[in-house]
């Protein structure tokens, strides 16, 4: 039994959370965040797969959701998460529905309108109602004036019973189909636009260009062109790969605030949100990185951890105490006293140095918790 199962009591792999685990507002989140360590992922590789900003995964784990977004959406959000770490979404759908209150509305029911068809003055009488009153049903020829007053024959007619009813059954489907483009339109334009960011879309469908005032874009792409000191580095926007520098003429949808990412290993991330509106041309300088801890200078007793890549890691001493929890800078050092224990989803990517002597990898690709020394 490694320490994750005894600190929780019983087992919180994921196969044991799918569909056998009862959930409450109280585990709604850890349970979550159980799944998703257990699988070895962080919250940024979560919302690399989603599509979604690293807040709205955080406040899902936290169980905060009087901050999430509509109920469509954090129910949709829910779902592609458990997804994700191998969780059955209906208990989670269903606890979020009944403690925010967000529930799906009942859809609409259909009624068959009805209309008492009832003559006007000047509609033609028909012949039952005649025979019924005593008025005969034609007129002499010569022109003898009849029961109701007029030298005109009477023209007799039948009522249709069926001709004065409403259509509703086709209004109320194209109503429907009305309210869900407009609530689809909403939607696309809500997931198209960063939080934070002001969309400057007019009614026109263009774009309009801060840079040169007074022209506009096309609401389609750009072009990015990018040069790194030194050469080689990866550029991302959005987290989105767009190939290694030198860049030229990488298309870019347009959008007035997005996250360009410059990475080389060995050297400081360059992150910046600046604005598409049109072709960038741009040339970054990246700082190398201070030299990791060497066995020369590691003190005597003392674990030192270097993070050469993105790994998740929590961090405890013999006691069961947290030290640490989260994702450390690429490139950075940590030292603690042991003994320790390491739980990580990248453990090859963590290199130690204990008591002088350096191991290039505390562990394998795949989530452990390994104890050091």
């Amino acid at each position: 039994m490694n320490e994750e199962t005894k600190n929780t009591g019983t087992s919180t792999t994921s196969s044991s959370l799918t569909g056998r685990l009862t959930i409450d507002q109280t585990n709604f989140g850890s349970s979550l965040r159980e799944a998703r360590e257990a699988r070895g992922l962080s919250l940024e590789m979560i919302a690399d797969k989603l599509k979604l900003r690293t807040s709205l995964l955080s406040l899902l784990e936290a169980g905060e959701f009087h901050q999430l977004p509509e109920g469509i959406f954090t129910r949709s959000y829910i779902q592609s998460y458990a997804k994700l770490v191998g969780l059955d979404a209906a208990p989670f759908v269903q606890v979020y529905d009944r403690v925010s209150g967000a529930a799906p509305a009942p859809a609409p029911s259909v009624q068959r309108a009805t209309r008492i068809n009832t003559p006007s003055p000047l509609s033609p009488i028909p012949v039952s109602g005649l025979a019924a009153s005593g008025v005969n049903k034609s007129v002499s020829s010569s022109g003898a004036t009849s029961a109701l007053g007029s030298n005109r024959p009477i023209t007799m007619t039948s009522a249709n019973s069926s001709s004065g009813r409403l259509p509703v059954v086709p209004i109320v489907l194209a109503a429907i189909f009305v309210l869900g483009a407009i609530a689809w339109v909403a939607w696309t334009a809500w997931r198209g636009t960063p939080r934070g960011a002001v969309s400057n879309a007019n009614q026109t469908g263009v774009i309009a260009n801060t840079q040169n005032p007074g022209t506009t874009l096309s609401t389609q792409t750009v072009m990015l062109s990018l040069q790194s000191t030194p050469k080689g580095a990866t550029v991302l926007v959005d987290r989105n790969n767009m190939g290694v520098t030198p860049l030229t003429n990488a298309p870019v949808t347009s959008n007035p605030a997005r996250e360009l990412r410059v990475e080389l290993k060995g050297y400081q991330p360059f992150v910046k949100i600046i604005p598409f509106l049109t072709n960038r041309k741009l040339s970054v300088s990246l700082q190398k990185l201070e030299p990791s801890v060497s066995a020369a200078t590691a003190k005597p007793g003392t674990i030192n951890l270097t993070f050469n890549g993105t790994s998740w890691v929590r961090i405890k001493d013999k006691t069961g105490r947290v030290l640490y929890e989260g994702i450390p800078k690429q490139g950075s050092s940590q030292a603690y006293t042991g003994p320790i224990t390491v739980r990580a989803g990248q453990p090859d990517q963590i290199s130690s140095s204990i008591n002088g002597v350096t191991k290039a990898a505390i562990g394998s690709a795949e989530a452990a918790t390994i104890t050091l020394p």
